[in-house]
């Protein structure tokens, strides 16, 4: 039998980021198994809320250091600045 809880409604209730989303199409689309088996255990959203987060968190430090690795020049041209962004 498995060990089945309610889960935390403020976690099911909060609002999904972008990389929990994508997270959880593909464990839906690609592993069903393993989403059923966080479904059950009632750790689905707080595993995809955890994911959402960490990933957030690396895209900033990658910012970081690609800022420090490339420092922008210094120019007024706002074009210029925004192309080199991309």
């Amino acid at each position: 039998m498995p060990n089945i809880q309610i889960s935390n409604y403020a976690e099911v209730d909060r609002p999904l980021g972008r990389y929990g989303r994508i997270t959880l199409t593909y464990l839906r689309n690609n592993h069903p198994d393993w989403h059923m088996i966080l479904k059950v255990d009632g750790i689905l959203m707080r595993k995809m809320h955890q994911v959402h987060q960490e990933s957030t968190e690396r895209i900033e430090r990658l910012t970081q250091q690609m800022i420090i690795d490339n420092p922008m020049p210094a120019t007024d041209d706002i074009l210029e600045r925004t192309r080199l962004c991309l």
